[in-house]
């Protein structure tokens, strides 16, 4: 015996009221107003009626009073779902709050790959400035050769900062360049 939407409404208009109210209440106030039963209730609630509204638009559509019930319910599970798949809103604070307690915490529960990483990244780096620092002849295996007589006849011309004491700020100019073709490479 196929139902007829006024016998399906008849049946589901007291849960439809409810998850209704607690809609209304959650927007006017915001989930924090609901108690823990009234949010699982709402949830509960959500799944039925979307599941209702399924129902509802196989059988119903058809006629006038079943397509202002899909409306409805449509609106409805619309209203449910932007609350119960609602982020929590993002502030300051909660951005403050996850540097300092979340990214701390996260830090120490991953510490060994984070090392590891970090290893790996500033190893290589460490070990060839001693490698150059000890003998510049092995600046050529981690640098190529143009770079390495660049930065020479630069620091021989006094043009880089730091090299040779430019005091004439002439090298301004060319640490630009530099630092370009060395982050580059």
């Amino acid at each position: 015996m196929t139902r007829t939407p006024e016998s399906f409404v008849r049946s589901r208009r007291d849960a439809w009221s409810r998850l209704h109210e607690l809609v209304d209440k959650a927007q006017q106030s915001r989930l924090t107003s609901l108690s823990d039963e009234e949010l699982h209730e709402m949830g509960a609630l959500y799944r039925r009626t979307s599941a209702d509204l399924a129902r509802a638009q196989t059988r119903y559509n058809g006629t006038f009073a079943g397509q202002e019930l899909v409306r409805s319910l449509n609106a409805l599970v619309m209203r449910a779902h932007a609350q119960v798949y609602s982020a929590p809103p993002s502030t300051a604070s909660r951005g403050l709050a996850f540097f300092i307690y979340g990214f701390p915490a996260a830090f120490r529960r991953q510490w060994r790959p984070i090392l590891l990483a970090a290893l790996f990244m500033f190893g290589p780096a460490f070990a060839a400035y001693i490698s150059v620092w000890v003998n510049p002849k092995t600046s050529h295996l981690f640098i190529p050769a143009q770079v390495v007589e660049q930065v020479e006849k630069r620091a021989k011309q006094k043009l880089v900062v730091g090299w040779g004491g430019n005091t004439n700020y002439e090298g301004l100019a060319a640490s630009p360049e530099v630092s370009t073709e060395i982050m580059t490479n």
